[in-house]
């Protein structure tokens, strides 16, 4: 019995399907998360191999262990931005322990290990000398870091209009350009999911978060890593839970009364006040007497609501 091959509407479906499935590739990848190498040496400057290193993030508790190569380099890779503490031991010589190591957005931390001779119960402790300079890629970059976003008040809340206060940055015809690129050649992440249109190289609309719920904001704009696929990023990162609970509340108000009137209007604007509430809290999930989730589990949520007269332009 011989088969026939599908004709009409049944062949123009199989053939569709086919082109589809032939013509699907991956998505460029994207990731917000950041890396912490170096190489372990001894006061000789001779490496040393076998050098157990922990990187513990200093709000969460999460722990990454490595170990020296022959060559005496380590590596952690894939770890989310945010404070951590760098701790190498090895028979034979003294704890080292590195804190507050600061590690933003999509960069590489130099940490290189110099261990002295003596017993492990003895500690080396180094504090507060992170690097500031990117010593790993040539690429240019500018973070907006969280104190910034959460002190410093700007002619609005949206954490998109940070991205103005970067070094190279101007809102163009079509939307923003980073050292004289195109619009449309800017990638846009939050978290690490892409949400930029390609014409204006900004965030869709529904896309733009409150800088409440922002974290750090890094523009790389020179020399940018091919991963992104995009001669510009733009990487948002928002806030997480921690083992520290935390939170802010905050109200704005925008009254008529001290609205400029327009040169060509004969009265001020009308529908005024307007009134801006965020709320945003974060913490370890705990349930007294059945589970505590410091170290493990953790919330977060963003709220936001306005207030206003249907008066006022949006």
């Amino acid at each position: 019995m011989s088969s026939k091959p599908p004709t009409g509407p049944l062949r123009c479906a199989v053939l569709g399907l086919t082109l589809w499935a032939s013509s699907t590739r991956p998505a460029p990848a994207q990731t917000i998360q950041g890396e912490i190498l170096g190489n372990v040496t001894d006061q000789s400057g001779a490496v040393v191999p076998g050098v157990e290193v922990t990187v513990t993030s200093l709000e969460t508790g999460f722990k990454r262990s490595t170990t020296s190569d022959d060559k005496g380099t380590y590596s952690a890779p894939h770890l989310e931005p945010g404070s951590y503490r760098v701790a190498a031991e090895l028979t034979g010589f003294k704890s080292f322990v590195r804190e507050r190591v600061v590690l933003e957005s999509n960069k590489a931390v130099r940490i290189d290990i110099v261990l002295q001779v003596g017993e492990p119960s003895e500690k080396i402790v180094v504090q507060d000398l992170t690097p500031v300079i990117e010593t790993e890629t040539a690429k240019i970059s500018d973070l907006v870091d969280e104190r910034s976003l959460r002190h410093v008040v700007m002619g609005g809340r949206g954490a998109y209009n940070w991205i103005l206060e970067t070094a190279g940055a101007h809102y163009g015809v079509y939307g923003y350009t980073l050292n004289g690129s195109r619009s449309g050649a800017n990638g846009v992440s939050m978290d690490g999911a892409n949400v930029g249109n390609p014409v204006t190289g900004t965030e869709y609309q529904p896309m733009r978060p409150d800088q409440e719920m922002v974290r750090e904001i890094r523009v790389d704009s020179v020399n940018n890593s091919a991963e992104f696929a995009h001669a510009g990023t733009i990487t948002q990162t928002t806030l997480n839970g921690t083992n520290a609970l935390h939170g802010q509340v905050t109200y704005n108000l925008i009254n008529g009364a001290l609205s400029a009137r327009n040169f060509f209007s004969p009265t001020r604007p009308r529908g005024y006040p307007i009134h801006n509430m965020f709320i945003t809290a974060g913490g370890p999930v705990v349930l007294p007497g059945l589970y505590d989730g410091h170290n493990r589990t953790f919330f977060f949520f963003h709220i936001d609501g306005q207030e206003r007269n249907a008066d006022v332009p949006r």
